[in-house]
């Protein structure tokens, strides 16, 4: 089991993420640095000049206490002489200390007291250990009041590196979500060239590669359904030949050849014909589940799909889609005829084909009960012209499975082969609901 914090790490580890991530710490360093730097030489600065005018207003060499309440109007700070602390000054006139009290008090007498009402904008200090009082109109700007300006340009930037990520962020998105519909087999469309340099190089060369790669499967189509095509009327000829050969051991058994070379160009043509893109809205579409009842369980078809002599049907079936499963009649027909005819060449009866419908898709699947393939070779049976002689025995084209891939992925679907713990080889094709 996966430990919550590192599945909620994967799943945030994205370009957005990174991006306001990175932008967030340099962002946040950078105020925490300037309000350090900034606020403690503004407290010091302010405490130099104010310990500057507060020395020079009660220094005994001024001169007069009338002179020196002048000075301080002028000055505009406010004097008091009194033992004890004024009734006015906040917490009872308690020390306070900070970077602006501490350099106030290296700078004056020994024992002198300074107190910054941090909440008003006054500062109440006390020359030495004389009486004298200074009240003066003056609160530096702290560190606290840095921090709720840093706080607010803060959130501002933030802000903005969001909008930022996210433009940066969206043409790469755009093209992850288009390579993976031409990777499950959507026929490409040029994305639009957007974003920075970098991003419109990479663009560009993806609509080129998909392009170029969709242009060689379909001359690869066009080859394999014009060479299919040009072999028909050869194998016609060679059939009619064969027909007429005396020794029946010989002609059966060129007809065999002949029978098997045409199913395989049958699966030429097929493969090439199988278009790409969803399926048009006109087609027939039926369900699946009446379709397979129809021509696989049947009593009707139930002494063409027979093990032997014996009365166990070679097809099985267990059909729980419903009436809402439904595919276009001639994709399904192609589809269950390669899944079905796989099963019987390289396979072991009985066969069972299987519809059921689950979170949001629904499946249809065929189960044969032979060898089955390794399971370093279930991802290969699906390409084409890939042959598992080896595994499963017999000369074949290779395009059955893929056939059925590309029908699947024409709606929406995915073929998925499996092992089952009996044996055999389960093929699952799983479409979406609509």
């Amino acid at each position: 089991m996966t430990w919550r914090p590192l599945r909620l790490l994967r799943r945030g580890n994205t370009l957005f993420v990174q991006y306001v991530m990175v932008s967030v710490a340099l962002l946040g360093g950078t105020q925490l640095a300037w309000v350090e730097i900034v606020g403690k030489s503004n407290e010091v600065n302010a405490g130099v000049h104010i310990s500057g005018l507060v020395d020079a207003l009660f220094n005994p060499r001024f001169g007069t206490d009338g002179l020196r309440r002048q000075f301080g109007a002028a000055l505009g700070i406010r004097t008091l002489t009194s033992d004890r602390p004024p009734a006015a000054c906040p917490m009872n006139c308690a020390a306070t200390h900070g970077a602006f009290e501490s350099t106030m008090l290296s700078r004056l007498p020994a024992h002198s007291h300074v107190t910054l009402d941090r909440l008003g904008s006054w500062t109440w200090v006390r020359y030495g250990e004389s009486s004298h009082w200074a009240v003066i109109d003056i609160n530096p700007v702290s560190k606290n009041r840095l921090l709720a300006a840093a706080g607010l340009m803060f959130c501002c930037v933030i802000v903005l590196s969001l909008l930022g990520a996210w433009l940066i962020q969206k043409p790469m998105s755009r093209l992850s979500r288009a390579a993976s519909r031409f990777r499950a087999g959507s026929p490409p469309q040029a994305l639009r060239v957007v974003g920075a340099h970098e991003v419109k190089e990479l663009t560009r060369n993806f609509n080129a590669m998909t392009q170029a790669i969709h242009d060689a499967d379909r001359d690869r189509a066009e080859m394999l359904a014009g060479m299919a095509h040009d072999l028909r009327a050869p194998l016609t000829r060679a059939l009619v030949c064969a027909s007429m050969i005396e020794q029946a051991e010989s002609r059966e058994q060129l007809v065999a050849d002949i029978g098997s070379m045409s199913r395989v160009i049958d699966q030429f043509l097929t493969f090439a014909r199988v278009p790409d893109g969803e399926a048009p809205p006109d087609e027939h579409w039926t369900p699946v589940d009446a379709y397979c009842r129809t021509r696989y369980g049947s009593s009707a078809t139930l002494d063409e799909w027979t093990v032997g002599a014996s009365s166990e049907p070679a097809i099985q079936v267990a059909l729980d889609a419903g009436d809402h499963f439904c595919l276009p009649i001639l994709d399904l027909e192609r589809l269950l005829d390669n899944l079905v005819g796989n099963a019987f060449a390289y396979g072991a009866t009985p066969i069972v084909i299987s519809t059921a419908a689950d979170a949001g898709r629904y499946v249809l699947a065929v189960r044969d009960h032979g060898a089955g393939i390794p399971d370093h070779e279930l991802s290969r049976a699906v390409r084409p012209f890939v042959r598992l002689d080896e595994a499963r025995g017999g000369a074949h084209s290779g395009l059955g499975l893929a056939i059925v891939q590309r029908l699947a992925r024409r709606h929406g679907g995915v073929i998925t082969l499996t092992r089952p713990r009996e044996g055999g080889l389960l093929a699952t094709v799983g479409f979406p609901r609509k």
